[in-house]
């Protein structure tokens, strides 16, 4: 199974990587800037296995933004369900900043790109030891995730986790994709 994970809200969608060969125990450590409307909304996480001229539903959860916007943000466990039923969980580790409006939001004008940098230097500094603030938070989520349904031919998404590869502990900057 090669899965990777879709996350729907407010008609946009963000996709993760594919973890090849990920089979039911998928890890993804990638990080997506999600600008909340409201915390009643609900952002729902779906699990693909990619192939390769089609996707294949493997099972989903719908979380409400109330649950992933906290003040000093989340990381827990949400189920997946497949048909009503459940079929694994997804670990969501998220940040929040809440804005007095849309309009500060804009004002702020961090480019992703300025965040993207500023990412970089981040993790570099960390790696040196160096400080562990920047300038920049986001409404993030990522997932390390595993299921249990039995599933030919479908897939699925973050979180570090030992074992994983190099390549695997990489932050990828997620754009909304139609």
């Amino acid at each position: 199974m090669d899965p990777f994970v879709e996350i729907s809200y407010n008609n946009k969608k963000y996709r993760s990587m594919t973890h090849k060969n990920g089979g039911k125990f998928p890890s993804w450590n990638q990080t997506f800037e999600i600008e909340i409307d409201s915390a009643q909304d609900d952002l729902s996480f779906t699990i693909f296995d990619e192939n390769v001229l089609s996707k294949d539903f493997i099972c989903q959860s719908f979380i409400k933004a109330s649950a992933l916007c906290m003040n000093n943000g989340v990381r827990d466990w949400f189920s997946l369900l497949y048909k009503q039923q459940q079929a694994g969980q997804i670990l969501l580790e998220t940040q929040f900043l809440p804005f007095q409006s849309k309009q500060e939001f804009k004002q702020q004008n961090i480019s992703v790109e300025e965040q993207n940098m500023a990412r970089q230097r981040l993790e570099e500094e960390q790696l040196k030891g160096v400080g562990s603030k920047s300038y920049f938070t986001e409404s993030g989520v990522g997932a390390s995730s595993s299921y249990t349904r039995d599933v030919t031919g479908t897939s699925e998404f973050q979180l570090p986790s030992t074992g994983q590869s190099e390549k695997e502990r990489q932050i990828f900057q997620g754009e909304p994709y139609k």
